[in-house]
């Protein structure tokens, strides 16, 4: 299964499942226009499975729930769109720690059907994609930004999606 693995600070993943459950979706902020560019070139900006993993920022400074570098949530990409002046249309569709904590983005990504995994999944489980579909070894460190990454259909973590 072809899935976006993109970090989101630790201090937003709890936030962005209420924003969720306000408005059935939540909105996170990228530079990568070239990734989400190819998306909606290939068609598959508003279908593709999205896996979170907790990056590091916002652990260090509460307790949090989640593990650092472990798949915590998964949604379903719904369109991406270009910020204005680095801001969002609609800032609602943020999380409130979002505008304490973050600069601004060249865009916008937007999730549906956001859910906490039942089990966190590895990222050594997961292979990035590359040119023409083929997968690269497994992950051995976090990504520091979204990217295209493939879990075998046979894993015990893909039932748990």
């Amino acid at each position: 299964m072809e899935a976006l693995l993109t970090p989101i600070p630790a201090i937003h993943i709890e936030e962005g499942e209420a924003v969720f459950a306000e408005y059935g979706r939540v909105a996170f902020g990228s530079d990568n226009w070239e990734l989400f560019d190819r998306l909606r070139q290939e068609g598959v900006d508003k279908s593709l499975p999205v896996l979170i993993y907790a990056s590091a920022t916002g652990l260090q400074t509460r307790s949090s729930p989640f593990a650092l570098h472990k798949v915590v949530c998964s949604a379903m990409l719904d369109g991406f769109e270009e910020s204005r002046g680095g801001k969002h249309k609609r800032p609602h569709l943020r999380t409130k720690t979002a505008f304490e904590t973050d600069s601004g983005f060249a865009l916008f990504w937007e999730v549906v059907a956001l859910k906490r995994l039942e089990a966190t999944i590895n990222l050594n489980s997961l292979r990035p994609l590359q040119a023409k579909g083929k997968t690269g070894k497994v992950l051995t460190e976090a990504p520091r930004g979204p990217i295209r990454v493939w879990l075998d259909e046979n894993s015990a973590s893909k039932k748990n999606i």
